[in-house]
């Protein structure tokens, strides 16, 4: 029975990093198109963006934070250690 819990967890954590590596690329684009529009705003779009800097921000933050316990840090691969939040643009 005991061995039978250890490999259903093993086999979740495995899992757990399988889709966080493949989703990866994803998430990185979707950072980096962001990126580049934030930086052509106008006055009246600058809520929406702003709204999902801030949750890409905290996406972010979270996945760095996860990468410094132990038990989590191979679950979130690497490249999340290099991303930088993205900067607020200033409305035009």
């Amino acid at each position: 029975m005991l061995t039978l819990v250890f490999t259903l967890i093993a086999a979740l954590y495995g899992l757990f990093m399988l889709l966080f590596r493949v989703s990866l690329p994803g998430q990185m684009a979707a950072i980096e198109q962001l990126r580049q529009d934030s930086q052509n705003v106008e006055a009246n779009q600058s809520h929406e963006v702003i709204s999902q800097i801030t949750k890409w921000n905290q996406t972010i933050a979270a996945y760095k934070k996860y990468r410094t316990i132990w038990w989590l840090k191979p679950i979130f691969p690497k490249d999340w250690d290099y991303v930088e939040l993205i900067k607020i643009p200033h409305a035009r």
